[in-house]
């Protein structure tokens, strides 16, 4: 069964069988709770779409899809969106789709699915995880807390959101090497978004030693100066530059090989 929901919306309950799918093209609001085992769409055609539910919460099934299209907002990260007042249950699939026109500032986010608590996670998540931009260097990441899932762009192979491709980065997938995860947890390891930590995770760490966001804003500027490379990358003064022990340990020879390597 499909079903394209689009108005106002404010009804009791909303459930997707297996194989059934709802597209919703508009804020909406159910009292009780939303139960999707089929595929629920929210960013076929604008972004920013909230969704919210009462006590009952939001569920999720290990055949459940939730489609959500993300965009920016004056270069902040923003997308579709899932608040509840209760519970949280996660499986299944996320699927991340991005609005034609995107700019983002690398380390802004947005809450996803906000509840009264959060059990589980995605099992995988497919889509515009890698956004191909300069050679790949951003990628989006998912944070779970005790009551959400936070979307993140990141520095790609930043496991912590330090902003800076270390150590720590490597630690996050060696402490799980082999496991399950939450799908696309940087902090657990996964930065592929297919649940488990193994060789690809680890390549991307490699692949990204030592760099920053910062770093390749500064790379950016001093090769096109501020005013160009504004055009190039909006919002790039405001970049968060990592602790001072990170730039420490980048050192300079790392921001002049870039700018051999990132820009040939």
């Amino acid at each position: 069964m499909h079903q394209t929901l689009t108005g106002t919306l404010n009804v009791n309950h909303l459930e997707i069988q297996p194989f059934g799918r709802a597209r919703i093209e508009t804020a909406a609001a159910f009292n009780n709770s939303i139960t999707n085992a089929g595929e629920l769409d929210l960013g076929s055609v604008f972004y920013g779409n909230p969704l919210t539910a009462g006590a009952g919460g939001y569920t999720q099934a290990t055949t459940g899809e939730l489609l959500v299209l993300i965009g920016d907002l004056s270069g902040n990260v923003t997308g579709d969106n899932i608040t509840v007042t209760g519970p949280v249950s996660l499986a299944g699939t996320l699927d991340l789709n991005l609005a034609s026109e995107f700019a983002p500032i690398p380390y802004t986010g947005f809450d996803l699915i906000t509840g009264g608590s959060l059990i589980g996670g995605f099992d995988e998540v497919t889509g515009a995880i890698d956004l191909g931009v300069k050679g790949g260097e951003l990628r989006f990441v998912l944070v779970y807390e005790a009551d959400r899932v936070r979307v993140e762009l990141r520095q790609a192979g930043d496991a912590t959101g330090r902003n800076f491709v270390g150590q720590d980065s490597l630690a996050a997938v060696l402490q799980n090497w082999g496991s399950t995860v939450r799908a696309l947890s940087a902090i657990d390891g996964d930065l592929t978004g297919d649940g488990s930590v193994d060789q690809e995770d680890l390549d991307i760490v490699l692949a990204n030693w030592g760099q920053s966001q910062s770093l390749l804003a500064a790379t950016l500027i001093d090769e096109f100066g501020t005013e160009m490379a504004s055009d190039l990358w909006p919002g790039i003064s405001t970049i968060p530059e990592p602790a001072t022990a990170m730039l420490m340990l980048a050192g300079l020879g790392v921001l002049a090989s870039q700018r051999g390597r990132l820009w040939a």
